[in-house]
């Protein structure tokens, strides 16, 4: 490919490439205009069904989306992300929201080409080069605009794209299975954790009760309430400190407070205090949220919960267990105040504590922990097993993607 078959991207299309609306998405109503943000395309760029939210008619009209606009995603963790418009995806008409720009291609340009050329080591190393990392990591509409497209005659974008959708088609229906079978295992996975957590080991003896996210239980196991289980505890450092801890999907983590790569805070020393052993839960985000026990001394966002056990004799991993089927289950999701459609869904303090749990002697709550343990680091090492080949999945299909786009093979 010679310099005379490179064209930036802003010759190649036919309205200027500019980023959406500045609004924020209101509950979803099908007279109302069809929001599109990052949130709602899934990792193959196609529109998520849930979750919709939509935009005033009369605040859409500048930023309607027409079928194969490809729109991109210019701040954030995703920033580069891309997805192809489909106007069978949505009722009625769509607009696109400010994260995200919009690239409608001329017809000198494969929308699907250009797609393709933006999910492989080509575009990856243009995010390299051009992205802003001096606050939240973002491309500029600007940069989009430069972006070197590899043109080639339309015909031959035509065949590229023919052969490309036919053999990732293949590779995205065995990530798809890959994927179905992580589900289950995950569902299998904590479908064991309720049981054993509520029923025991052996379930000989079980009893029913009127608690409605609990219903059956072990004979022996108590039912009461967190508040007479926990105390909740805020303390706030009052200085800079040397650790600071987030709260993921895998648990209490250190953040890299140094890099100053991600969301960043000025100062830390309105954060709270967490101990070794301290229960420390996001309680604003009662979805993709979670709760872990903390190995490290440090802070975190006083805006998180965290709380002790206040009995050490009891297992605090039994509890733990516990409190993420909880999560899972929606049932602390079901105790939330809040507009849930706009991401201000949380879990009040006097709710918290007003939430029943299984509480068995102490040596079962050990041997269950035991048991638990084993099984779910079995079922962790499966899931992650099919993770890392579907990530072998998913470097091949950059790798081809990349070989025809760029020219290093031809399709015959």
């Amino acid at each position: 490919m010679t310099k005379e078959n490179i064209i930036q991207l802003k010759y190649l299309t036919k309205i200027p490439i500019t980023t959406g609306a500045s609004k924020e998405g209101l509950e979803y109503d099908s007279n109302k205009t069809r929001y599109i943000r990052i949130s709602d395309f899934d990792k193959n760029g196609r529109i998520k069904p849930e979750n919709k939210v939509s935009i005033e008619n009369c605040d859409a009209q500048d930023y309607l989306l027409a079928d194969g606009d490809i729109l991109a995603a210019v701040t954030g963790g995703t920033v580069g992300k891309t997805m192809i418009f489909n106007s069978k995806d949505v009722i009625g008409d769509a607009a696109y929201a400010g994260y995200l720009a919009r690239i409608r291609t001329n017809e000198n340009l494969n929308n699907k080409y250009l797609y393709y050329m933006m999910n492989c080591p080509y575009f990856d190393r243009f995010r390299g080069e051009n992205i802003n990392k001096s606050t939240i990591e973002n491309i500029s509409v600007s940069k989009y605009k430069s972006f070197p497209v590899l043109m080639i005659d339309y015909e031959k974008q035509e065949k590229i794209v023919s052969f490309l959708d036919e053999r990732i088609n293949i590779i995205d229906e065995l990530i798809s299975n890959m994927d179905l079978q992580i589900l289950d295992l995950e569902k299998n996975k904590y479908a064991t954790i309720t049981k054993c957590c509520f029923l025991g080991l052996d379930a000989q003896q079980i009893v029913d009760n009127d608690v409605p996210y609990i219903k059956k239980i072990s004979s022996d196991f108590e039912i009461c309430k967190i508040g007479q289980m926990f105390e909740i505890k805020k303390d706030i450092i009052g200085q800079e400190p040397d650790v600071v801890l987030s709260i993921t999907q895998k648990g209490i983590v250190i953040k890299d407070i140094k890099s100053n790569e991600g969301q960043q805070a000025e100062s830390y020393s309105s954060y709270q205090i967490v101990n070794v052993g301290d229960f420390a839960m996001n309680h604003m985000d009662l979805l993709t949220g979670w709760i872990d026990i903390s190995n490290y001394e440090g802070v975190t966002s006083p805006d998180y919960r965290v709380f002790k056990i206040k009995n050490t004799m009891f297992n605090a991993r039994y509890f733990l267990y516990v409190f993420q089927d909880y999560y899972k289950r929606r049932v602390f999701y079901g105790f939330g105040q809040g507009v849930s459609n706009y991401g201000r869904w949380r879990l009040p303090a006097n709710n918290f504590k007003n939430i029943y749990i299984p509480v068995p002697p102490i040596e079962k709550q050990k041997l269950i922990v035991k048991y638990l343990d084993e099984k779910c680091k079995a079922f962790d090492d499966l899931i992650l097993l099919k993770k890392r080949k579907i990530q072998l999945f998913e470097e091949y299909k950059k790798s081809l993607i990349y070989e025809y786009v760029t020219g290093k093979k031809e399709v015959c």
